[in-house]
């Protein structure tokens, strides 16, 4: 997501901030905040719903519905 930006170090740090104000990405990480992603294959899917966002798409509702579908974290 970030291949153009070089890694912090001396002389280059990062400013504490927002990751990004993608409004589509916003909300795809709003969704996901809840859900349980330690099992390998649901990451994996959370993975490929967040990569066309990356390159610019739009969160569909088939999208979200998958995202729905993942398993609720347990609560803490």
């Amino acid at each position: 997501m970030n291949g153009s930006r070089s890694a912090p170090g001396i002389g280059n740090p990062y400013r504490m901030g927002p990751v990004t104000q993608h409004e589509n990405i916003l909300e795809a990480l709003r969704l996901l905040a809840d859900r349980d992603l330690s099992d390998p294959l649901d990451a994996a899917i959370a993975s490929s719903l967040l990569k066309p966002l990356y390159l610019g798409k739009t969160l569909t509702q088939d999208a979200r519905d998958q995202i729905a579908d993942l398993p609720a974290r347990a609560p803490a």
